[in-house]
């Protein structure tokens, strides 16, 4: 594999509270990069539920992986203010984190406490076309400058407990349609067959 996920998922309101057109969703989660010597980058969001993304500073830049192994890893959020610990693995082994999510499957449920904090999201989606409610999976397109891309369905989880920590998404950003072209989740990679790089197999 060569770009793991963990923890996406994106921020809704207060509980209870629906999200409604138009709203901007800040968008949560860690990036490793599982090639050793080879930075990477996440060049564009896309889903076909937003009219467009924003990416702070245009793209999120993804460290190579050290020649020990360890995975280069990049938070979706301000990291100055942040606590950097990994995120909390939700199986019995220590070392183990959950399973990267495969193009088209639903991103693995954020475990919270290794995320938190009060830094700003660096990818906010914009202009939501319909009204979602919490659990709601957002199909959402992920385009890496070399690993290629994956599409994945990510939860909208509502602003309480753990997640009452994080900042929603800034209003009034100007929507930059088509970080990447919106494209339907037909639950294959878009692009090219297997662009992401990530292993089939267990």
């Amino acid at each position: 594999m060569q770009i793991a996920l963990r923890n996406m998922f994106l921020l809704g309101p207060n509980p209870g509270e629906p999200t409604p057109t138009g709203s901007s969703l800040a968008l949560y989660g860690v990036l490793i990069n599982q090639v050793i010597g080879r930075a990477d980058r996440l060049a564009s969001v896309s889903s076909p539920l937003f009219a467009g993304a924003r990416i702070d500073g245009g793209a999120v830049q993804i460290p190579a992986a050290q020649p020990d192994g360890e995975g280069g890893l990049v938070k979706l959020h301000d990291e100055g203010a942040l606590n950097t610990a990994e995120p909390s693995p939700d199986r019995g082994d220590e070392s183990e984190t959950p399973p990267p999510a495969e193009a088209g499957e639903i991103s693995p449920q954020p475990t919270g406490p290794g995320t938190t904090g009060q830094g700003q999201p660096r990818v906010v989606l914009q202009d939501l076309n319909k009204e979602l409610v919490a659990g709601a999976l957002v199909p959402v397109r992920l385009q890496f400058e070399k690993a290629g891309a994956a599409t994945i369905r990510i939860p909208l989880v509502p602003r309480q407990q753990e997640y009452a920590t994080y900042p929603l998404a800034s209003p009034a950003q100007p929507t930059q349609p088509g970080t990447a072209a919106p494209r339907p989740n037909t639950g294959q990679t878009p692009g090219t067959e297997q662009t992401t790089g990530r292993e089939q197999g267990p």
